[in-house]
């Protein structure tokens, strides 16, 4: 009759918890994916999946579920209280690189502008955040892979963005738009 050491049965124990982790991880659902609206709900209040999508006006369209959107503005304030004009930064969306399109390569070499480009995001609120950008051109594309899976990152410039938030039921709850360019209007 053989007797276990002490470390046989704490290393059953880590393999078994891994092979339940492994299971779990393959069956549970996707937290991405998004229930239908009910009959009486409108489309403007769909639930947004992960962190949003991109949606760029090409021929034909282009819709990509993005990871990250960033952008910023900026006044410059001096001591004495007195403000500066409004500096808006790029856009930059982040995604997946396996929603790499050709045509994004094509916008950056071209650097013909795409006429409208809509980021829409989840909102704390569970409504949803639109930005619109118009007068788009693309001003970087990036890839990086890694072993696993890989990320590619699309900065944009535009001349105007317009923010609007959305309640629950798709009503308009607050809209702004600014202008980034001289030759641009809202």
């Amino acid at each position: 009759m053989s007797t276990l050491s002490r470390r046989q049965p704490l290393s059953v124990l880590v393999l078994a918890l891994a092979i339940v982790a492994a299971a779990w991880l393959v069956a549970r659902p996707s937290s991405d994916a998004a229930a239908p609206p009910a009959k009486n709900q409108v489309a403007a209040s769909a639930p947004v999946p992960g962190a949003g999508t991109v949606a760029f006006e090409l021929s034909p369209s282009l819709t990509l579920p993005i990871t990250s959107f960033q952008f910023g503005a900026a006044r410059g304030v001096s001591n004495d209280g007195q403000t500066g004009g409004l500096s808006l930064s790029e856009a930059t969306v982040g995604m997946a690189s396996s929603a790499a399109d050709p045509r994004l390569l094509k916008a950056i070499d071209t650097a013909v502008p795409i006429p409208t480009v809509t980021i829409t995001s989840a909102d704390p609120n569970q409504g949803r955040r639109q930005w619109v950008l118009t007068d788009v051109v693309v001003s970087s594309v990036s890839w990086a892979r890694g072993a696993k899976s890989g990320d590619m990152s699309v900065s944009l410039n535009f001349g105007t963005v317009s923010l609007t938030t959305f309640n629950r039921t798709g009503q308009v709850v607050s809209t702004h738009c600014t202008e980034n360019r001289s030759n641009a209007a809202c």
